[in-house]
């Protein structure tokens, strides 16, 4: 038998290999609303609309003075928990200072600030003092002139690492040619139909049919992120063992991360709990970083957790297993197995 063959491996080491259910997401993302606050008329905390995927916009009164605008900001900033229900603060049109954009920072340091695309003279401002930002398009008068604008000013990459927002209603280009380029902008939600935000879906689980309780874990994770977009908030991998005494967390080292498109493969050999011998369901969730909720992956129960199948544990010592990545390949070489997406 080829010794880079699967059947090789499995041979070697029997595993499961587990495709969790699958929950096909839904076609367009949450609409887009600009929650407008005015100094002026200032009267409390706006709260977003559960449907909605909202923007913050606060309006200072420009001709109060600075530091006005600063108590402002830094005020909204308190009540708004830092704009942390948002899924980003738009810069007023007239905020090109970059003194300014340190008190912006402060106010709202668990939101993104967003700039907008057509105040050239505000995002050459926040590059010039390395300050990120995200971008807020506005289609509502045609295509051309956003494209003129990403193109002008070097944007086409910006949704790589931050939201993408735009204003299409009313736009005058065609509803095909629209949906087109927002694929092509990437863009996290509009006030139209179209965007397809990021998703995470668990394609395949791979670990050995037999483990030791306290022992090694040796994991193959191979999730893929089937939106448009990158899903930009910061999570963590987390797994369990649920049984009949309850339930057991298992160590995870991979890192906080944004989930790029597209697959992710992570291998692991990690630390099982020392827990009774029997069968016990191994069970992943991913948590938003910022203790915000967690990240859907397609095909979790009504506790927020994905079956990734039975872990049967038992007293037998496997010191190999700690080591096992070394010479295993868990979908072997020639060729990778590539399961297809369900319908």
């Amino acid at each position: 038998m080829n010794i880079y063959s699967l059947e090789y491996f499995e041979r070697t080491l029997p595993v499961e290999k587990i495709r969790p259910p699958y929950k096909k997401p839904e076609p367009d993302g949450s609409r887009l609303s600009v929650c407008g606050v005015e100094q002026a008329a200032w009267d409390g905390a706006p709260v977003p609309a559960p449907d909605s995927m909202a923007l913050l916009a606060p309006q200072p009164a420009r001709g109060e003075g600075p530091r006005c605008t600063e108590v402002f900001l830094q005020r909204l900033g308190m009540q708004t928990e830092g704009g942390r229900d948002f899924a980003g603060v738009l810069l007023d049109e007239d905020a090109a200072d970059p003194a300014e954009f340190a008190v912006w920072r402060r106010a709202f340091d668990n939101a993104t600030l967003i700039a907008r695309a057509a105040r050239p003279e505000q995002v050459a401002a926040l590059r010039t003092e390395g300050v990120p930002f995200g971008l807020l398009l506005d289609a509502r008068a045609g295509l051309l002139p956003v494209r003129r604008q990403l193109a002008q000013q070097s944007l086409q990459f910006v949704w790589e690492t931050a939201p993408v927002f735009l204003l299409a209603k009313g736009c005058p280009d065609a509803k095909s040619a629209l949906r087109q380029a927002m694929d092509g902008w990437h863009v996290l939600a509009a006030d139209v139909p179209g965007a397809v935000p990021g998703s995470l879906l668990v394609r395949r689980v791979t670990y050995p049919k037999a483990l030791s309780a306290g022992g090694a874990l040796p994991l193959r994770l191979w999730l893929q992120n089937v939106g448009n977009t990158p899903v930009y908030a910061a999570s963590r991998v987390r797994l369990q063992l649920k049984g009949a005494d309850g339930c057991f967390p298992v160590a995870v080292q991979l890192a906080p991360r944004v989930w790029p498109i597209g697959d992710t493969v992570y291998n692991e050999i990690t630390q099982l709990p020392g827990v009774a011998p029997g069968g016990y369901a191994l069970r992943c969730r991913v948590w938003k970083n910022d203790g915000c909720g967690t990240v859907p992956l397609g095909g979790e129960g009504a506790d927020g957790w994905l079956a990734l199948g039975t872990a049967v544990l038992d007293d037998v010592p496997r010191p190999e297993l700690y080591a096992v990545w070394d010479t295993y390949y868990p979908d072997g070489y020639y060729p990778l197995e590539d399961p297809k997406l369900p319908e």
